[in-house]
């Protein structure tokens, strides 16, 4: 979650495109569609997404695998370019009521809880911690009511001069104007469209869980020697927590770690880290790798389009993935208003050429910054922190201007 990155090379822009035919804009018709527009997930990115096309005027329905709503992960931070994002359909002050304000900022520290480095609030916006289930929860309650269907997984599309079918797991088919994919890192649209692109492993596993007590008030995250370990206070007294150790990918031995276990792996750390995971009921800690996907050459594929994880998936080491799925979705309903129902394709082409340079930038950044948080070797990390303590509050507001004020 760390917002400090010293990576300052600029973002990756594919010169190739995908030479297969069925990868180009296809040709519209000038009558208006009738049918909705479809979105396959219902996590974040698919949520916001149908809201936003929603407001915008448009018909919109997301179909989500889940036959119950069971978001992934534990807690989430929600940054101002979210939240500035998140006012335009209204959700913003009800997110805010619902989440701990981080008003005193984020700091990092080492393994003796000693300062390394602060972030204050920026722009005027403190960061929001908030559980993801909570989260979810606002946004399925600002839904038109039946527009959200759970339990149709997606099985296999085909798209028209004029429009997709969509096919779902249970044979059930249907029609729509277009198809976003909001499916996340596992997209079968992605899958289909561009099956070359392959899961990165960023060389770290990850804890997190949510802890019944609240010892501080200030977002922290602690670097060790290959190993992180994050504090994020919650409403209600709770504390979301998170963390990462080096591994080899899928590690069997650690995938079975107990909660003692991992305790212990954090024993040299501050306290309370260890009290923090002890204190979490151990069938609510959540074990994944991190994994992400070098940034695609494409988002657009005619009426079809790839949005949030499914586009621009990146570890979560900016505390960006969701936040850049709400960018997303209010971006799309932008394009959608300019060029209106029968330019659905050119809408999609619009946004495509407005996020993916902004998105490839930050899963670079993201990686790279992992990959300093991440250091295994203990003189590189003593040289890190040391740069980190002497890093000017200039030079991080600059950074973070990047992230929280895309304008």
């Amino acid at each position: 979650m760390a917002e400090h990155s010293s990576d300052t090379s600029g973002p990756f822009i594919p010169t190739a495109m995908p030479s297969v035919s069925a990868t180009a804009p296809l040709p519209q018709e000038n009558k208006r569609p009738t049918a909705p527009i479809l979105i396959a997930g219902g996590g974040i990115a698919g949520l916001a997404t149908a809201i936003a096309l929603q407001q915008a005027g448009f018909d919109a329905i997301a179909y989500e695998r889940s036959d119950e709503v069971q978001p992934a992960g534990a807690g989430i931070i929600l940054a101002p370019n979210a939240l500035r994002a998140l006012e335009t359909i209204g959700l913003a002050d009800r997110i805010r009521r619902a989440g701990y304000s981080c008003v005193e900022g984020m700091a990092i520290t080492n393994i003796k809880g000693n300062a390394l480095a602060k972030q204050a609030s920026t722009l005027h916006e403190p960061l929001i911690a908030i559980h993801r289930a909570e989260l979810h929860r606002l946004l399925l309650g600002a839904l038109q009511p039946g527009t959200y269907r759970p339990g149709h997984g997606l099985a296999s599309f085909e798209q028209r001069h004029d429009g997709v079918t969509v096919t779902f797991e249970s044979r059930q088919r249907t029609e729509g104007s277009g198809l976003i994919s909001a499916e996340g890192l596992n997209s079968l649209v992605r899958s289909q469209l561009l099956p070359g692109t392959r899961l990165r492993y960023a060389g770290y596993t990850c804890w997190r869980g949510i802890a019944p007590m609240q010892p501080q008030g200030i977002c922290t995250e602690t670097w060790g020697v290959g190993s992180r370990f994050g504090i994020v206070p919650l409403p209600g007294g709770a504390t979301y927590w998170y963390a990462l150790i080096n591994a080899s990918a899928r590690d069997a031995e650690l995938a079975e770690l107990t909660r003692s276990e991992l305790a212990a792996s954090f024993h040299h750390y501050h306290e309370p880290v260890a009290t923090l995971i002890e204190s979490t009921p151990e069938d609510a800690i959540i074990h994944r790798d991190i994994v992400d996907f070098a940034p695609i050459p494409q988002f657009a594929f005619g009426r079809v389009l790839l949005i949030g994880d499914a586009a621009h998936a990146m570890t979560p080491n900016l505390g960006q993935g969701a936040c850049q799925a709400i960018e997303d979705a209010i971006c799309l309903a932008e394009c959608m208003k300019r060029y209106g129902p029968a330019g659905l394709a050119e809408a999609f082409q619009a946004f495509e050429s407005l996020r993916r340079t902004r998105t490839a930038a930050i899963v670079n950044r993201s990686r790279a910054v992992g990959r300093i948080a991440q250091l295994g070797n203990p003189a590189l990390c003593h040289l890190r922190d040391a740069a980190l303590r002497l890093t000017p509050a200039s030079a991080t507001r600059k950074q973070l201007q990047f992230l929280y004020d895309p304008r």
